[in-house]
């Protein structure tokens, strides 16, 4: 889709013709559309534990039997196939959040970020028949 170049077009957050931000039609960073995997760090930093160990463990198998993939499909938010992994993952994030004391305000951010971004991205999908 060609984006607006003239001086005077008026940007849009979902103006299809003249958009402010569009996503990718082959995927996204999965950081960017779930910003919330961030709390998986503190997970990973301090001392491990057989959960930690584990949890890692499945989301990195997974993760590489998934980009043997040679198509991914064709039109995605995020990454697709992250939803195998995520099971494991979210485990990671609950299990950071937990080694920051709790939910917090970073927490609380991040999620909620995450909330917004999946929401512009079901509305664009929906805007260009995804």
């Amino acid at each position: 889709m060609p984006l607006c170049t003239a001086p005077d077009a008026s940007r849009g957050l979902f103006d299809r013709a003249c958009p402010l931000a569009i996503p990718r039609d082959i995927g996204m960073s999965i950081l960017l559309t779930s910003p919330a995997y961030l709390l998986v760090i503190p997970a990973l930093r301090r001392g491990r534990s057989r959960l930690v160990v584990g949890a890692t463990t499945a989301v990195l198998a997974i993760g590489l039997v998934n980009l043997m993939h040679f198509s991914q499909g064709w039109v995605q938010f995020g990454y697709r196939f992250a939803n195998d992994f995520a099971p494991f993952a979210l485990l990671l994030v609950a299990i950071g959040m937990a080694r920051r004391g709790g939910v917090g305000l970073l927490g609380g951010w991040l999620v909620g970020l995450s909330m917004i971004v999946n929401l512009w991205g079901v509305i664009w999908g929906n805007i260009l028949g995804w």
